[in-house]
């Protein structure tokens, strides 16, 4: 149980890090980092940043997702694998694409 919590503790920490590594961006020799404070311009003292506001763009689903339907099938025929495995996981994604049809067919709605 001991073991377990440890290498559940060593995957986060391991997650973290490379979390923390992928988000730090490597700066050019001699780049100068630009100093602004709470949006006052370092130049400037004193004066205020303007930046524009942009809106946001939503995106707009206008009508039904199809996408949902026979999805892990679908998964499987674009997929990389080799084409003698492909027959092999069909037996498993069409029964289970059949079982949740039902709820495929309710996500088109919110897709």
């Amino acid at each position: 149980m001991k073991l377990a919590r440890l290498g559940i503790l060593g995957l986060a920490l391991c997650l973290g890090l490379a979390g923390a590594a992928s988000a730090a961006e490597p700066r050019a020799a001699g780049a100068e980092e630009p100093r602004q404070i709470a949006g006052v311009d370092a130049g400037l003292p004193g004066a205020l940043e303007r930046t524009a506001v942009t809106p946001v763009e939503l995106e707009t689903h206008e009508g039904y997702y199809l996408g949902y339907f026979f999805a892990m099938t679908r998964g499987v025929a674009w997929s990389t694998l080799s084409p003698a495995v492909k027959p092999l996981l069909f037996v498993f994604t069409v029964p289970l694409d059949i079982a949740l049809l039902p709820f495929a067919a309710i996500g088109g709605f919110f897709g």
